[in-house]
Protein backbone atom coordinates (compact mmCIF):
# COMPACT_ATOMS: atom_id res chain seq x y z
CA UNK A 1 0.00 0.00 0.00
CA UNK A 2 2.90 2.37 1.09
CA UNK A 3 4.31 1.64 -2.67
CA UNK A 4 1.09 2.56 -4.47
CA UNK A 5 1.13 5.94 -2.76
CA UNK A 6 4.82 6.53 -3.25
CA UNK A 7 4.06 5.94 -7.17
CA UNK A 8 0.26 7.90 -7.38
CA UNK A 9 2.85 10.89 -5.71
CA UNK A 10 5.19 10.82 -8.12
CA UNK A 11 3.06 10.57 -11.08
CA UNK A 12 0.42 13.06 -9.86
CA UNK A 13 2.46 15.82 -7.85
CA UNK A 14 4.70 17.18 -10.56
CA UNK A 15 5.37 21.08 -10.51
CA UNK A 16 3.54 21.61 -13.63
CA UNK A 17 0.23 20.02 -12.27
CA UNK A 18 0.98 22.43 -9.28
CA UNK A 19 0.79 25.09 -11.52
CA UNK A 20 -2.16 24.56 -13.40
CA UNK A 21 -3.96 24.20 -10.07
CA UNK A 22 -3.01 27.30 -8.80
CA UNK A 23 -4.17 29.10 -12.31
CA UNK A 24 -7.27 27.26 -12.05
CA UNK A 25 -8.07 28.25 -8.66
CA UNK A 26 -6.97 31.63 -9.43
CA UNK A 27 -9.72 31.78 -12.34
CA UNK A 28 -11.95 30.20 -10.47
CA UNK A 29 -12.13 32.52 -7.46
CA UNK A 30 -12.32 35.69 -10.24
CA UNK A 31 -15.33 34.15 -12.09
CA UNK A 32 -16.99 33.39 -8.85
CA UNK A 33 -16.38 36.99 -7.47
CA UNK A 34 -16.90 38.54 -10.98
CA UNK A 35 -21.18 39.48 -10.49
CA UNK A 36 -20.11 41.54 -6.91
CA UNK A 37 -18.87 44.31 -9.69
CA UNK A 38 -22.07 44.72 -10.58
CA UNK A 39 -24.02 44.51 -7.32
CA UNK A 40 -24.06 48.27 -6.48
CA UNK A 41 -23.55 51.61 -7.96
CA UNK A 42 -22.51 54.85 -7.11
CA UNK A 43 -24.72 57.86 -6.91
CA UNK A 44 -23.27 61.18 -6.49
CA UNK A 45 -24.65 63.55 -4.82
CA UNK A 46 -24.03 67.65 -3.95
CA UNK A 47 -25.13 69.79 -1.50
CA UNK A 48 -24.58 72.81 0.09
CA UNK A 49 -24.75 73.20 3.81
CA UNK A 50 -23.82 75.75 6.10
CA UNK A 51 -22.74 73.80 8.93
CA UNK A 52 -19.61 72.86 6.15
CA UNK A 53 -18.66 76.92 6.58
CA UNK A 54 -15.33 76.69 8.08
CA UNK A 55 -14.29 80.08 10.15
CA UNK A 56 -11.80 80.91 8.24
CA UNK A 57 -13.89 81.72 4.81
CA UNK A 58 -17.46 83.16 4.30
CA UNK A 59 -18.54 81.24 0.98
CA UNK A 60 -20.85 77.94 1.06
CA UNK A 61 -18.70 75.04 0.83
CA UNK A 62 -19.75 71.86 -1.67
CA UNK A 63 -20.16 68.57 -0.45
CA UNK A 64 -19.31 65.80 -2.22
CA UNK A 65 -21.49 62.65 -1.22
CA UNK A 66 -20.85 59.61 -2.78
CA UNK A 67 -23.63 56.77 -2.04
CA UNK A 68 -23.61 53.07 -3.21
CA UNK A 69 -27.00 52.17 -4.54
CA UNK A 70 -28.19 48.45 -5.16
CA UNK A 71 -28.54 47.63 -8.98
CA UNK A 72 -31.33 45.76 -10.12
CA UNK A 73 -29.79 42.84 -9.98
CA UNK A 74 -28.08 43.57 -6.60
CA UNK A 75 -31.48 43.60 -5.41
CA UNK A 76 -33.07 40.15 -6.83
CA UNK A 77 -33.79 38.33 -4.19
CA UNK A 78 -31.56 35.65 -5.93
CA UNK A 79 -28.60 37.51 -5.61
CA UNK A 80 -29.34 38.72 -1.85
CA UNK A 81 -30.07 34.90 -0.68
CA UNK A 82 -28.65 32.42 -3.41
CA UNK A 83 -24.92 34.19 -4.54
CA UNK A 84 -24.16 35.73 -0.89
CA UNK A 85 -24.69 31.89 0.71
CA UNK A 86 -22.88 30.18 -2.37
CA UNK A 87 -19.67 32.70 -2.07
CA UNK A 88 -19.76 32.84 2.05
CA UNK A 89 -19.59 28.91 1.97
CA UNK A 90 -17.30 28.80 -0.88
CA UNK A 91 -14.94 31.36 0.43
CA UNK A 92 -15.34 30.47 4.08
CA UNK A 93 -16.98 27.09 5.00
CA UNK A 94 -15.13 25.03 1.88
CA UNK A 95 -11.10 26.51 3.03
CA UNK A 96 -11.74 25.53 6.42
CA UNK A 97 -13.09 21.81 6.02
CA UNK A 98 -10.66 21.23 3.73
CA UNK A 99 -7.82 22.23 6.75
CA UNK A 100 -9.58 20.09 8.94
CA UNK A 101 -9.41 16.90 6.19
CA UNK A 102 -6.26 17.29 5.51
CA UNK A 103 -4.55 18.34 8.65
CA UNK A 104 -6.20 15.03 10.16
CA UNK A 105 -4.10 12.99 7.47
CA UNK A 106 -1.47 14.72 8.24
CA UNK A 107 -2.03 14.45 12.21
CA UNK A 108 -2.63 10.30 10.86
CA UNK A 109 0.88 10.17 8.84
CA UNK A 110 2.85 11.32 11.95
CA UNK A 111 1.64 9.06 13.89
CA UNK A 112 2.10 5.82 11.42
CA UNK A 113 5.75 6.96 11.19
CA UNK A 114 6.31 7.31 15.09
CA UNK A 115 4.60 4.03 15.49
CA UNK A 116 6.97 2.16 12.29
CA UNK A 117 10.25 4.31 14.02
CA UNK A 118 9.16 2.77 17.72
CA UNK A 119 8.89 -0.89 15.68
CA UNK A 120 11.75 -0.74 14.09
CA UNK A 121 13.91 0.49 17.24
CA UNK A 122 12.20 -1.86 19.17
CA UNK A 123 12.54 -4.67 16.81
CA UNK A 124 15.83 -7.05 16.15
CA UNK A 125 16.21 -4.93 12.91
CA UNK A 126 18.74 -7.28 10.91
CA UNK A 127 19.16 -4.74 7.66
CA UNK A 128 17.65 -1.73 6.37
CA UNK A 129 17.51 -0.56 2.48
CA UNK A 130 17.66 3.06 2.38
CA UNK A 131 15.34 3.58 -0.35
CA UNK A 132 12.90 1.82 1.56
CA UNK A 133 12.32 1.00 5.11
CA UNK A 134 12.08 -2.35 5.58
CA UNK A 135 12.43 -4.93 9.39
CA UNK A 136 14.11 -8.28 8.04
CA UNK A 137 14.30 -8.36 4.45
CA UNK A 138 16.42 -10.21 2.24
CA UNK A 139 19.19 -8.28 0.86
CA UNK A 140 21.04 -11.07 -1.50
CA UNK A 141 18.59 -10.15 -4.31
CA UNK A 142 18.90 -6.35 -4.26
CA UNK A 143 22.42 -6.22 -3.95
CA UNK A 144 22.30 -8.67 -7.23
CA UNK A 145 20.92 -6.06 -9.55
CA UNK A 146 22.09 -3.08 -7.82
CA UNK A 147 25.21 -1.54 -6.21
CA UNK A 148 25.95 -2.99 -2.53
CA UNK A 149 24.86 -1.40 0.02
CA UNK A 150 25.94 -1.80 3.51
CA UNK A 151 24.00 -3.38 5.89
CA UNK A 152 23.36 -2.43 9.19
CA UNK A 153 23.43 -5.33 12.30
CA UNK A 154 22.03 -4.72 15.49
CA UNK A 155 22.44 -7.59 18.03
CA UNK A 156 20.60 -7.85 21.30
Amino acid sequence: MLYHFDFFVQVWCTPRRAVYVVIIICTSAFLITFPEFFECRIVVEQSSSASNRSNYSSADTQQVILRPVPTEFGASVGYRLGYSYVNQSLFTFLPLILLFIFNSLLVKAVLSAARLRKAMTSANVVSIRPDKFSCRHNMTEYNTKRQKIPQLTVLD
